[in-house]
């Protein structure tokens, strides 16, 4: 059973989601970090049982035919994409999917409203003299180029999921890095999410998978040297 759940209302409210289906989606969106994966016609679909969406996600609902639903009600929406493999349930995230997390979705346009309410009421009342050239506004007001900004983080944080589903469907890769720092494949698909995630917050796009899987392998391997190392023990000298 799953401990927390996170939910992006914004996310959630822009694509449709309701309660039910915003709780299962957080649930689809983790599978990666842990999740059994094959590699069918370039797309990574991850092992997601409705029985385990029931014993992980306990305030769901109790019945396998109301998951079920639930699965194509979010497969309608585009988010996902399901197949029987070997009689067991796999999805894929799709692209727009993996904005469930993205930087920046919390772009308060509410407050864009009304700080616009407010340069107008100010226009009218103290309007800009002629040759006033520290009261304009296309220096002052970031409104566009905050717009730009946000398009391109999108835009990046694409590319940098579109990497690390290339990543976590790669087996051999992934044993090559567990053979290196003499881990386990789950330990390695965890930190690829952290490391995506890590990438994102500090606006970091790589161009290519090659620049990822170097970055990430560099990075990794100072996690698991932080993580794992055990202090050395006294020696006795008699």
């Amino acid at each position: 059973m799953r401990y927390s759940s996170y939910i992006n209302n914004i996310k959630a409210l822009e694509w449709g989601l309701d309660l039910k289906t915003a709780y299962l989606f957080s649930w689809f969106y983790e599978l990666p970090s842990w999740a059994e994966s094959i590699v069918i016609g370039g797309k990574v679909y991850y092992f997601a049982s409705k029985n385990k969406a029931l014993e992980e996600l306990p305030i769901l609902t109790d019945k396998v035919d109301t998951v079920y639903r639930y699965y194509k009600k979010i497969e309608e929406l585009g988010l996902i994409k399901t197949k029987k493999i070997a009689g067991k349930d796999y999805i894929y995230l799709t692209k727009k999917a993996k904005n469930w997390n993205a930087k920046n979705t919390e772009f308060n346009t509410l407050g864009n409203k009304s700080d616009t309410r407010k340069q107008i009421r100010h226009s009218d009342n103290n309007p800009t003299k002629l040759g006033n050239l520290s009261e304009s506004h296309s220096d002052l007001n970031p409104t566009y180029n905050n717009t730009i900004l946000d398009k391109k983080t999108n835009i990046n944080n694409n590319r940098n999921f579109d990497f690390l589903d290339e990543c976590s469907g790669s087996h051999l890769w992934i044993e090559s890095i567990c053979r290196l720092n003499k881990t386990k494949p789950e330990v390695v698909k965890e930190h690829l999410i952290k490391f995506t995630d890590y990438l994102t917050t500090i606006d970091d796009t790589k161009q290519n998978l090659r620049e990822y899987k170097s970055h990430f392998s560099h990075w990794f391997s100072k996690q698991e040297f932080n993580t794992t190392t055990a202090p050395k023990r006294n020696t006795r000298i008699f």
